[in-house]
Formats: structure tokens, sequence, C-alpha cells
């Protein structure tokens, strides 16, 4: 496994034989499901307040299912990938 400390992410990549294709996505995936999750999201804040429910209970209990499914998938794209 590669340190990333020291020499950055990019010598990383190499060390590692991440493609940067797999990494790009996998930043994408890890970005999409926090928004997600997040109760203090913009979106989740938003959708809270139409729904009147808490951001915790929109966060986590409506979106839980759906990002958990979402993440399988994509990890399981990007292990194709890579």
């Amino acid at each position: 496994m590669a340190s990333i400390s020291g020499g950055g992410i990019s010598n990383a990549i190499k060390s590692g034989g991440t493609g940067h294709m797999a990494l790009a996505l996998l930043l994408l995936l890890t970005w999409s499901i926090s928004t997600g999750l997040s109760p203090f999201s913009g979106l989740n804040v938003m959708v809270s307040r139409f729904a009147g429910v808490s951001g915790v209970q929109t966060g986590l209990r409506l979106n839980g299912l759906h990002l958990s499914i979402l993440a399988l998938i994509g990890i399981t794209i990007i292990s194709l990938i890579d």
C-alpha cells in the first residue's frame, strides 16, 4: 500500500497502481454520498423544511438505504475499472 504523506497523491497513484479514472470516480462517489447523508447540506435542509421533518431524519433515515445501494454499485464499478 502506498503512503500518501510527503509525495502527494500523484506519487501514491503512480506507485499504488490506482488509475486516474478510478480515483476520480471514487472522489465523486464519496462526495455524493456525504452530501446525501449530511443533515447540514443545502439539499437536505431544503427537503427537511418542505417535508416538515428534521435534517437527521431526511439525511440518514430517508436517504440511507438509497445511498448504501449507490455505494455498493459505485464500488463495484470502480473495482471493474481499476
